[in-house]
């Protein structure tokens, strides 16, 4: 590789299951260690070195605004057009005030299908009134089981009462059901 890599393939991954843990705890000081990473890294693909017999699927979406529910990010027009391609979906969100936490997690049914959507939305304004741009990339954890799999094992998540705020998930496979709270599957 001709260009110098200012980071280790295992030092950008470690790092980044880090800033993911952090972030699954409502941590957000680590946006720019992550932003700085991301930029230093443009032209250093890490997910095609470290996962290239895993289909890339899952995509971490940041920068959304916190008022929003799941509901409404959904719903929102341009993200609409995608929906019947989402096996999983998971706007985390902070129990206690019933916001976001400004992040999701969203798996499709293909490879191409997450890289159209990370192609269409990857530093775009989207929602009105957001200053800051969408930031789009691949997920440490890929693929429907094992988003199933981490969620299964994450506690906070089985203390979640409001269904609202569950992940959610397509039960009935592609396009043959409605995406719902994962435990109801």
């Amino acid at each position: 590789m001709a260009e110098m890599e200012l980071f280790s393939a295992e030092q950008v991954l470690l790092a980044s299951a880090l800033l993911e843990a952090l972030a699954a705890f409502g941590l957000e000081a680590s946006q720019g260690l992550m932003d700085s990473m991301q930029s230093s890294n443009e032209n250093y693909n890490l997910f095609e070195t470290l996962t290239r017999e895993v289909p890339l699927t899952t995509l971490m979406v940041r920068n959304i605004p916190k008022k929003l529910t799941q509901k409404q990010f959904m719903s929102e027009a341009d993200f609409a057009v995608f929906l019947n391609y989402i096996d999983f979906l998971y706007l985390p969100t902070d129990i206690s005030s019933g916001r976001n936490l400004g992040y999701a997690f969203i798996n499709f049914q293909s490879p191409e299908l997450a890289s159209l959507f990370k192609d269409s939305f990857h530093k775009q304004h989207i929602f009105p009134g957001n200053k800051t741009a969408l930031t789009v990339s691949y997920a440490l954890i890929q693929g429907l089981s094992a988003n199933v799999d981490n969620i299964k094992s994450n506690a906070s998540v089985h203390r979640i009462r409001n269904p609202d705020y569950l992940p959610l998930i397509r039960c009935g496979g592609p396009a043959h059901s409605d995406l719902l709270a994962w435990h109801r599957c």
